[in-house]
C-alpha cells in the first residue's frame, strides 16, 4: 500500500515538475533583395505609373518593429504616406507613384526587446533614355572590297543604354538582323563591315542605328545610313545586278586586302566575378578573317558558359569567375602569311561573398560554455572582417593566417576571439544573448550575414 503510494506520488512529482528556461529571439532577417541596386521608372506623359517594393521581412519574438533610413537619416514615411506605404506586419516598402526625388540608399532596420536586424542598403536609381541626338540619313560611299565603320553614339541614359544595328525596310519599317560573317556590332556601338560586297549595298532599305536599356520595355530610333558600293571599271548607277557580275566582282578582290585591326578589347580588361564577359577581336580584310582564341597559350574548351559569338569575333564568358582570370589571344588570318596576333590579360575582381554562413546558435548558460561562428567568405581583393552585437562593432583585431594558434584579448577581456574567420565566445553569459552579424568589406563593396546567440538559462526542476 504504501508502496503504491510512493510510487503515485514519484509520479506526481514527474507530472507536476515545471522546465522553465529563458528564451529570447532577437530578429532575424526572412526576406530581402538579392540586389543591392534597385531600378524603377517614372510615369511618362499618358503612361500609368509603375510601383516598386523594397523589401524587408524579419522574424523574431516578440515580432519586430521596423524603421527605415534614407541618404544616412531617419526616413518619414509620414511625409510620403500618400504614394508610399510600408507594408504590414513587415517593413516592406511600396512606391505606388514613384517620382525623381525617389532616388536615394535606403536601409531597413528591425528591432525588439532583444536586439535588431540591419538589413543590406538599397542604392535606388531613376531609370530613363533620352532619344538620339542624331537621327538623320546619310549616305555614304565606299569601294568594293574595303574595311567599314559606321558609327553611332547612345543617347544618354542610366543605365547607360546598349546600341545595337538593324536594317529597316523603307514604309513598312519590317526589321531584319545585321550580323553575318561581314559584318559585326562592338561594344561601343560601331558596325564594322570587315569588307563591303556588292550586296551591302540595300536597294530598299537602310541600316539604322538603335538603343535600349535595361528593364525599359522600349528602344529609340537613331540615325540611318544607306551604304553605296562603288565598282572599279563600272557605273555605279548601273543597276545591273546580275549574279555572274557579283561573283566576278567578289573573285576580283580576293586577297587584296589583309588583315587589318578594326576593334579589339583593350589589352588590359577588368571584370566582376559572376558578370558576362566579352571579348571582342574585329579584323578587316578580303577574304573573310579567320580568328582562333586562346588562354594562357592553350586552345580553349568551349562549352555552355564560354563559347564564340559573332562568327568566333568575340569570346563570351558566362558567370566569369576567379580561374577565368589570364592572358587571352586571338589569332587571325586571311591567306599565306598573313597572321596576326592580339593580347588582352583579364583581371578577375570579386565583390565579398560568403561560402559558409554562420548559423544561429541556442547555448545553456555555464561559465565553462564556449561557442564558435565561421564567417567563411571570398573576393578580390581579399576582403576585411568585421563582427558586431546588437548593431555595435566588436573590437577584435583578426588574426592573421600566421598566427591561427594564438587568441587575441579584447576589451571584454578574454572571453571574445577572433582567428581568421572564426568569432569565439567562451564562459557565456546571458548578456551575451543577441544578433550577430559577420560584415566583410572591400574595395567593390560588401557582403553582411547576421545570425543570433540566444543564451537559455539551465533547466530547474521544482520538486
Amino acid at each position: 500500500m504504501l508502496n503504491s503510494i510512493g510510487i503515485k506520488l514519484h509520479l506526481c512529482i514527474i507530472v507536476l515538475s515545471i522546465v522553465y528556461y529563458v528564451s529570447a529571439l532577437p530578429p532575424f532577417i526572412i526576406k530581402q533583395h538579392d540586389s543591392s541596386e534597385i531600378l524603377y521608372q517614372v510615369a511618362s506623359k499618358g503612361n500609368h505609373p509603375r510601383q516598386f517594393s523594397l523589401l524587408c521581412e524579419a522574424g523574431g519574438d516578440p515580432p519586430p518593429k521596423y524603421r527605415w533610413t534614407k541618404n544616412g537619416e531617419q526616413f518619414n514615411l509620414t511625409a510620403h504616406e500618400n504614394r508610399i506605404t510600408m507594408d504590414m506586419p513587415n517593413g516592406t516598402l511600396t512606391f505606388r507613384v514613384p517620382e525623381n526625388d525617389d532616388e536615394g540608399i535606403y536601409q531597413c532596420f528591425a528591432k525588439n526587446k532583444h536586439g535588431f536586424a540591419t538589413f543590406n542598403p538599397y542604392i535606388v536609381h531613376k531609370s530613363f533614355m533620352k532619344s538620339f541626338k542624331d537621327d538623320s540619313i546619310e549616305v555614304i560611299e565606299v569601294p568594293i572590297g574595303h574595311p567599314l565603320k559606321l558609327e553611332c553614339k547612345a543617347p544618354d541614359g542610366f543605365p547607360t543604354p546598349s546600341v545595337y544595328w538593324m536594317i529597316q525596310t523603307f514604309g513598312s519599317g519590317e526589321i531584319q538582323e545585321i550580323e553575318n560573317s561581314r559584318r559585326t556590332v562592338d561594344p561601343e556601338g560601331n558596325l564594322w563591315f570587315s569588307s563591303v560586297q556588292r550586296d551591302d549595298e540595300l536597294k530598299k532599305a537602310y541600316y539604322a542605328c538603335a538603343a535600349t536599356t535595361p528593364r525599359r520595355n522600349e528602344y529609340k530610333l537613331g540615325k540611318r545610313v544607306q551604304v553605296k558600293v562603288i565598282h572599279p571599271n563600272k557605273d555605279n548607277n548601273d543597276d545591273d545586278d546580275s549574279s555572274g557580275d557579283r561573283e566576278t566582282d567578289e573573285k576580283s578582290h580576293e586577297n587584296l586586302v589583309p588583315p587589318i585591326m578594326q576593334y579589339v578589347s583593350n589589352p588590359h580588361v577588368v571584370v566582376l566575378r559572376g558578370q558576362r564577359t566579352e571579348l571582342f577581336c574585329i579584323y578587316g580584310g578580303s577574304p573573310v578573317i579567320h580568328v582562333m582564341w586562346k588562354f594562357n597559350g592553350s586552345s580553349i574548351n568551349y562549352d555552355k558558359r564560354v563559347m564564340e559569338k559573332n562568327f568566333g569575333k568575340s569570346l563570351l564568358i558566362r558567370d566569369t569567375r576567379l580561374n577565368d582570370r589570364g592572358t587571352y589571344s586571338c589569332d587571325v588570318s586571311n591567306g599565306p602569311n598573313s597572321n596576326k596576333t592580339s593580347l588582352i590579360n583579364v583581371e578577375v575582381l570579386a565583390k565579398p561573398y560568403f561560402i559558409a554562413y554562420p548559423k544561429s546558435k541556442s547555448i545553456v548558460e555555464n561559465e565553462t560554455s564556449t561557442v564558435d561562428f565561421h564567417c567563411d567568405v571570398r573576393g578580390w581583393p581579399e576582403p576585411d572582417i568585421i563582427w558586431t552585437h546588437n548593431g555595435h562593432i566588436l573590437n577584435i583585431p583578426i588574426e592573421s593566417t600566421t598566427q591561427l594558434s594564438s587568441s587575441t584579448e579584447s576589451s571584454s577581456g578574454e572571453r571574445l576571439s577572433v582567428v581568421k574567420n572564426k568569432l569565439t565566445i567562451k564562459d557565456l553569459i546571458k548578456s551575451d544573448t543577441g544578433n550577430y552579424g559577420c560584415n566583410a568589406t572591400n574595395s567593390l563593396g560588401y557582403a553582411y550575414r547576421d545570425f543570433y546567440l540566444d543564451i537559455v538559462k539551465p533547466q530547474k526542476v521544482l520538486n
